[in-house]
């Protein structure tokens, strides 16, 4: 892992929000930040990525291969992080959202209605990374030490 790269849903009117983290040690974290006022919880989980080249599931190897892509890289590049898709965060949707540690990064909505101008969907490179990151949750979520996430 090069730095740390942060992603996972955010906007709308949710009783919390889920973050993963893949940093330079070769970890993933998801913590969950509550917006439930005098009741609601924080939690987290750290369970460990599987090793490289071991043909087990979503590994640090397969996950660079994804931020390699060039789409990725063309997004990344640029100053202002891309909104890629509709964003339905108006009327209480949530966007994707992927960040590297230096704030660079990308945001993918729903896909654009036919039609519409001004609205661009994900070019396959971004849309396959945001699958492998979503396919990797959901792998990580099945440790023990996530039961609370789940």
């Amino acid at each position: 892992m090069d730095t740390t790269y942060r992603y996972g849903d955010t906007g709308g009117l949710v009783p919390f929000e889920d973050t993963s983290t893949l940093a330079p040690t070769l970890s993933y974290t998801r913590a969950r930040t509550s917006f439930v006022p005098d009741g609601g919880s924080d939690a987290s989980c750290a369970p460990p990525l599987p090793a490289c080249d071991s043909g087990v599931g979503f590994d640090v190897e397969r996950i660079m291969r994804a931020i390699a892509d060039d789409d990725v890289q063309v997004a990344l590049a640029m100053t202002t992080p891309p909104l890629f898709g509709a964003d339905t965060r108006p009327v209480d949707g949530t966007v994707f959202q992927f960040l590297r540690a230096d704030g660079r990064g990308f945001l993918v909505g729903v896909p654009c209605a036919a039609g519409s101008s001004g609205c661009e969907n994900a070019p396959i490179g971004v849309a396959v990374l945001v699958a492998t990151l979503r396919a990797l949750d959901t792998q990580q979520l099945m440790d023990p030490t996530c039961a609370a996430l789940r």
